[in-house]
């Protein structure tokens, strides 16, 4: 194993659950949100939200600058589209 490499905590805020994962001051947010949509099953329909320390994580970014550092808790939001364009539904057909 990469002996730059560190464990930070995924914490899935819906399920309430935190996972480990080992990543490297140049390891991708692309690089994360593709493992999380392999490791818990994501349907295409729904949207990964990574936020630390106040702020939204974009793909392109590296976790060097958001200065993560060993065991950081990086909030994992599912976003479900489909629960989403209900809700308008909802509140558009209520006529």
């Amino acid at each position: 194993s990469n002996k730059n490499s560190f464990p930070i905590k995924l914490h899935f805020n819906f399920k309430q659950t935190v996972t480990s994962f080992n990543v490297t001051k140049k390891t991708s947010i692309k690089n994360i949100r593709q493992w999380i949509q392999k490791n818990e099953d994501i349907q295409q329909n729904q949207q990964i939200v990574l936020i630390y320390s106040g702020k939204i994580m974009h793909n392109e970014d590296i976790t060097g600058q958001y200065k993560i550092k060993e065991n950081s808790i990086i909030d994992v939001i599912i976003r479900d589209d489909s629960k989403i364009d209900a809700l308008i539904k909802s509140l558009i057909s209520s006529n």
